[in-house]
């Protein structure tokens, strides 16, 4: 069931624009009526038409903006926040939000009570280790338990509340949310919950509790690492395996056909194949977490950060790319092949942190051999980039 929602869940990353937050508005309006809705931000439009059980992204700069609901189709509102157009205001007429500079936000259109903004934990999790997070904003509905793999991780969550827990990273996990009870209900869903991910199910009905794509966040935060030893000439042997990542990944999807949903099902690589490419990659990218020298840590993490969302981004999808929009699948191909991507400018951190990575390798790997390994004899490195941006 999860798998086919992956397109709509597959929301990018919890990176905000600098100096601004995103905030997920959700059209959560309780018993499944109500219209579609425009949400308007101090005085601005920024959510047009958003249907019954949708949920979308966008960036905002104030810190306690000033926020309208209205009836789509609507044409302006006034100071009061009355709407002019559409059917008119979709609960109360004005209401504040504070949030934070760079934050992740859940802001909940109930209806006719007040809405609810969650704020969302974008800190790292521990290695290996997936974030859950339950936001119950089903009006009038009571309380909600949660089971995943048929153990109750939460229980008698009030309206109005949240609550983040710490879930070990697995795949196909069996998902359940009910109204608050003795046991598990059945599954209802099968899920992915990914290391350094943050899984933010948002409660909004009690006859159809997961609320549709728009009521799941998937945000990507993150994880700790392997303990560090500053193992210099571990490392170095370390970044001759990462340069042959990339011709790893080309053979794996540089062939895809990106055309369609079918075409990508007709030429994707194995379950096994993508499987096998994150693991043995993970383990490079540990080796290297469990060795870096202390004064080229911060540029190794930043080098392989889109890396590190790739991995995980084919993990969520269940290891198929089927499951991904076709446009995020074209994007992974066109990187895959060395390609630039389209609209997509140039990361300066990024080419800085390869660039001191690359210094690093010259002053210091090369002036002393490193010891045999499974990198290129050639000692020619090239660190694989990854635009962590890709998703769209």
């Amino acid at each position: 069931m999860m798998l086919a929602l992956v397109p709509a869940l597959f929301v990018g990353t919890a990176q905000a624009v600098v100096g601004s937050s995103t905030v997920h508005v959700i059209n959560g309006q309780p018993g499944g009526g109500g219209p579609a809705i425009d949400v308007w931000f101090d005085g601005v439009k920024l959510v047009d038409n958003l249907g019954l059980g949708q949920g979308i992204d966008i960036e905002v700069n104030a810190d306690t903006p000033q926020v309208t609901a209205c009836g789509a189709g609507s044409t302006s509102i006034n100071a009061a926040g009355t709407c002019t157009g559409g059917s008119g205001n979709v609960g109360p007429a004005l209401f504040v939000i504070h949030i934070g500079d760079g934050g992740n936000y859940t802001l909940v259109i109930i209806g006719a009570d007040d809405p609810l903004n969650f704020t969302n934990d974008l800190g790292p999790t521990g290695l290996n280790e997936a974030r859950y997070t339950a936001h119950n904003a089903a009006f009038g509905a009571g309380d909600f338990d949660v089971c995943i793999n048929g153990v109750k991780v939460i229980e008698n969550l009030d309206y109005g509340d949240s609550l983040a827990v710490s879930v070990t990273a697995v795949q196909g996990a069996t998902y359940a949310i009910s109204p608050s009870g003795p046991g598990c209900a059945a599954s209802q869903a099968n899920i992915n919950f990914v290391a350094g991910t943050n899984f933010v199910q948002t409660i909004a009905s009690s006859t159809n509790p997961s609320c549709a794509g728009g009521c799941v966040q998937v945000l990507f935060v993150g994880q700790g690492t392997v303990p560090n030893v500053n193992e210099t000439v571990v490392f170095c042997n370390t970044v001759l395996s990462l340069a042959g990542v990339g011709g790893q990944l080309q053979a794996l999807v540089g062939n895809v056909d990106p055309t369609s949903n079918a075409t990508i099902i007709a030429t994707q690589p194995s379950v096994e194949a993508m499987s096998d490419f994150v693991n043995s990659t993970t383990v490079i990218l540990n080796a290297g977490d469990a060795s870096v020298p202390d004064d080229i840590a911060s540029a190794w993490a930043t080098a392989t950060a889109g890396l590190r969302l790739l991995l995980q981004t084919f993990t969520l999808a269940g290891f198929q790319l089927s499951n991904l929009p076709a446009l995020a699948v074209e994007q992974i191909v066109e990187g895959a092949n060395g390609g630039a991507l389209p609209g997509v400018p140039d990361d300066l951190d990024v080419l800085g942190a390869t660039t001191a990575l690359g210094l690093f390798f010259a002053d210091v790997c090369l002036v002393s051999p490193t010891p045999p390994g499974p990198g290129p004899d050639n000692r020619v490195v090239e660190v694989v980039v990854v635009n962590p941006r890709f998703t769209g």
